[in-house]
């Protein structure tokens, strides 16, 4: 897992087009949704939606 990107992209969570965040399995997470992910608690209706979407990068084809 790398921390901060320096080039914009398409956060997998917002679909919006940002500049810092994080990159899991080549799949970069903007820093505001990585902040809402954590203070996020299961019993939020918002916590389906993160497990659905980090279910989704988890499934995506990985190439060694």
């Amino acid at each position: 897992m790398s921390k901060q990107s320096t080039t914009r992209q398409i956060c997998q969570i917002c679909q919006k087009e940002k500049k810092e965040g994080i990159v899991i399995y080549q799949a970069f997470i903007c820093s505001e949704c990585e902040q809402e992910m954590i203070m996020t608690e299961p019993e939020d209706e918002r916590y389906q939606y993160f497990v659905k979407k980090l279910k989704a990068i988890n499934q995506t084809t990985q190439y060694s």
